[in-house]
């Protein structure tokens, strides 16, 4: 298998562990790169919700609640750029979308998982 070959195997895959909701008649690449959207965008959304439910018990801690929303953005922006990277080697080809989606998606999970657990601690 070349290079290519195996990141297409290895974002299908992705797809499929991490509960993509690809419509089982999805066999175009823009399909495929449809669903991978459809996942990644799931996911922002429960990071937004996550986001939001934990800025609402800084309440009553301006400057705390500024440093979160500074954070967040922050890494957002991360997000951006990482996925760009981890998808680069497929820059300029049809699979490209469908790997950003999926790299996206698997930072916003983690990053879920981070400010749960964060905040099941005690918070910062």
């Amino acid at each position: 298998m070349t290079n290519p070959q195996i990141r297409l195997l290895l974002a299908l895959i992705s797809i499929i562990f991490f509960g993509a909701h690809a419509p089982v008649h999805a066999q175009s690449q823009p399909e495929l790169n449809s669903a991978a959207a459809a996942s990644a965008d799931k996911a922002d959304q429960e990071l937004t919700a996550t986001y939001q439910k934990f800025r609402a018990l800084l309440k009553d801690d301006a400057q705390e609640q500024a440093a979160f929303d500074a954070a967040e953005q922050a890494w957002l922006a991360y997000r951006e750029k990482e996925a760009e990277f981890e998808a680069s080697s497929d820059f300029g080809g049809s699979i490209y979308p469908l790997t950003v989606s999926t790299a996206e998606q698997k930072l916003t999970e983690d990053r879920i998982k981070f400010l749960k657990d964060m905040f099941k601690n005690g918070g910062p």
